[in-house]
Order: structure tokens, then sequence, then C-alpha cells
């Protein structure tokens, strides 16, 4: 992962996914990761070098998907938590000097209620 910080996001992440997620993460979680990598952050920042990626593009990323895609939290979230794991695993392999994603917050997921119990 040294030496990326001139890839583009999209670069960047293919390479995660075809390298790290290959080898360390399960083939679900992978399917997943990749899916929603590549259906929302990609079209949104995908150009931009990963090195200037910041919390507020994601910020910016989260908050339209709530107001102008009309997507659940949940979703917001399950992005969240892949693009944490990509740039955190290249930071702790030296790729990457900052996380992004620690700068930007996902909406709340609101608990589901209990059900209604019948006697």
């Amino acid at each position: 992962y040294r030496g990326t910080s001139d890839a583009t996001v999209q670069e960047f992440i293919e390479r995660w996914l075809t390298t790290y997620c290959a080898t360390e993460i399960k083939p679900r979680t992978a399917r997943t990761y990749r899916e929603v990598l590549y259906r929302y952050l990609v079209p949104h920042c995908g150009k931009l070098k990963i090195k200037n990626m910041t919390g507020a593009h994601i910020q910016n990323l989260y908050d339209d998907m709530i107001a102008n895609r009309d997507l659940s939290a949940q979703t917001v979230h399950q992005l969240h938590q892949a693009l944490s794991s990509c740039l955190n695993s290249s930071k702790k392999l030296g790729g990457l000097s900052f996380i992004a994603t620690d700068d930007a917050r996902p909406p709340s997921i609101a608990p589901e209620p209990p059900p209604d119990r019948q006697i």
C-alpha cells in the first residue's frame, strides 16, 4: 500500500478489494463491501485522488444518500463500515497517513421497536 497516495479513490478501492479483502475478509463481507463501495462511493468521488479525499467529501455523500436518494441509515452505515475498513487497513500497512472517515459521521440508526406481545 505504500505509494498509493497518487491513486484515485476508485483505483485505491479496487487494489484493496483484490489484495487485502481477497485474503483477510470473509467472501460474503467482501462482496457486500464491493457492492456498496461501487454503488455509492465510486460514482461520488472515484476520480478524486485518495490523498485529497476528506471527511467533508464523505459527509456530503452520506448527507446526499439520506436527503436526496431516500436511502436508509443502515445503508449509509454499510458504506461507512466498508470505507473505514479499507482506509484503516491501508493506514496500518503504511499506505495512508490519515483516515477520512474519522471526520465523517453516518446518521444514527434507530433501534427497532420490540415486537408486540399478544397474550
